[in-house]
């Protein structure tokens, strides 16, 4: 599914990307899909659901730099 969500991403598809990263994140809670997923979100102008799934991340993988980045880019929105 993985695959399949980054392929749509590609594409240009990303609603249709990000539904299927949300369905992943829900049954894997893997903070690299979090980060695709909140990118996504980001750029779909969907700030705060961003910040919420990399919060929620950060506190699965409190080391993650990439995780803790972004969601200081999320500051002010």
């Amino acid at each position: 599914m993985l695959f399949q969500a980054e392929r749509l991403r590609k594409k240009g598809d990303n609603i249709s990307a990000t539904r299927l990263y949300e369905k992943i994140w829900r049954k894997t809670k893997n903070p690299m899909v979090a980060n695709n997923l909140a990118a996504l979100l980001m750029e779909q102008e969907r700030y705060k659901e961003a910040k919420e799934i990399l919060k929620r991340a950060i506190k699965l993988s409190p080391n993650d730099e990439d995780l803790k980045y972004n969601l200081e880019q999320l500051k002010g929105f």
